[in-house]
């Protein structure tokens, strides 16, 4: 049975089976990293998505950046749940359901393809450097305004995902889930940073 919009928009991971969650997360890491490819944008942390970064990384890369994301957050997040919850847990669930809950980053890589922030970015870099300020349109800062919101919606969207993912796949809740969830996220950004910052020039094109 299909989930109704509103429910699949949140919670689907109740009408989907690990396997199939991992399939489908797994083919949407792997779109969203060759549309990274082509705007040269990165996931590089949990939920962080940069762009306007120079170096030319291999699609490989781009690729690998959603699979390192998702795999250390479900290592936490499933060590956590073992600790916490006296159901039996499976490491495949909960990578299965983490991986589907990333389906809204496919919009994330959509942006810089249509609107790429160049101006603004330039801007912004002249600003820190103390170098001459390009000219900046009413509608690059509209369109820039936009895109911050746009950014912001699809954070609270994809946090609440995956907590929910982590939620259903390890049957976790109450205080004790929602502090394993934080601490995960906080040092499994950590880690990520640590491991692509240490691998990234191995990459550049």
């Amino acid at each position: 049975m299909k989930p109704p919009l509103k429910i699949w928009l949140i919670n689907p991971f109740e009408y989907i089976s690990e396997t199939k969650a991992l399939l489908q997360g797994s083919l949407i890491i792997i779109i969203s990293g060759i549309l990274n490819s082509f705007s040269n944008a990165h996931f590089d942390g949990v939920i962080d998505f940069h762009t306007g970064i120079k170096e030319n990384y291999s699609i490989f890369y781009h690729i690998q950046e959603g699979f390192i994301d998702v795999i250390i957050f479900s290592v936490l997040l499933y060590i956590g749940a073992l600790i916490i919850s006296s159901s039996k847990i499976r490491f495949i669930d909960v990578l299965g359901m983490q991986s589907y809950a990333r389906t809204p980053f496919v919009i994330a890589s959509i942006i810089p393809l249509v609107y790429s922030m160049k101006t603004i970015l330039d801007y912004f870099e002249a600003t820190r450097n103390g170098t001459t300020l390009p000219e900046v349109s009413y509608l690059d800062w509209f369109l820039f305004g936009l895109y911050s919101l746009i950014s912001l919606g699809l954070i609270v969207w994809i946090v609440a995902r995956m907590w929910k993912a982590f939620s259903v796949s390890s049957n976790a809740k109450g205080t004790k889930a929602v502090i394993v969830f934080i601490l995960s996220f906080i040092v499994a950004e950590i880690a990520i940073k640590v491991i692509l910052n240490t691998i990234s020039d191995h990459f550049i094109k």
